[in-house]
């Protein structure tokens, strides 16, 4: 077992029942080449989240994305199209925090859907609450290959965040297996990685 996956299990020890993933991996194809790789050897119950936004077979992508979810009991989470996660049967969809609006249209379409959003600040995880998302993803907390050079929220503040954000948190950016016991302790419901994960699912796939 993982360092992550071993991590995320530990919060899911005491999650309620019902209650969304606590690991997730997030495609992206400038870094992970064969996501399929990383997917297919992530344990059961955890989640995936469909970004890659420009791909020119995006549709293609997540209709093989969700038969590997059914098979292997992985919640798909699809990054910003409701329609798509509709047409492809995914678990819900995942919003960026400048779309946090858009929650309360697609909770009331989809009751059922995991929704979750990106989210930066207080405000934001405030809002995403309001408009009933699911949960957060928060960060990012380390220095991510995804945004080179671009703000770090850090892990001090992460954990000052995540306390008193009124929904579950799950934290990311650049979380690896040599730096993710930093956040032991803080009150997040999950973690999510590109790399991190790939590296030690699926080394080759990158």
């Amino acid at each position: 077992m993982t360092k992550l996956t071993t991590f995320a299990q530990r919060l899911n020890a005491g999650a309620p029942s019902g209650a969304p993933p606590s690991l997730y991996f997030l495609t992206d194809r400038t870094r992970v080449r064969d996501p399929l790789a990383v997917i297919s050897q992530m344990p059961r119950n955890c989640g995936v989240v469909l970004r890659d936004y420009d791909a020119p077979n995006r549709h293609a992508i997540a209709g093989t994305i969700a038969a590997i979810a059914r098979q292997r009991s992985l919640r798909l989470l699809v990054g910003s199209d409701g329609d798509l996660a509709r047409t492809v049967g995914a678990a819900g969809i995942h919003l960026p925090e400048a779309r946090i609006s858009e929650t309360a249209r697609w909770r009331y379409r989809f009751p059922s859907w995991i929704i979750t959003v990106s989210t930066h600040s207080g405000r934001t995880l405030r809002e995403a609450a309001r408009r009933g998302a699911d949960a957060a993803f928060l960060g990012p907390a380390f220095t991510t290959q995804s945004h080179p050079g671009g703000p770090v929220l850090g892990v001090d503040r992460l954990r000052v965040l995540a306390q008193t954000s009124p929904i579950p948190v799950i934290a990311l950016g650049g979380l690896t297996a040599d730096n993710i016991e930093h956040l032991r302790g803080a009150s997040i419901a999950g973690i999510a990685a590109i790399g991190g994960l790939a590296d030690e699912l699926a080394p080759s796939s990158q």
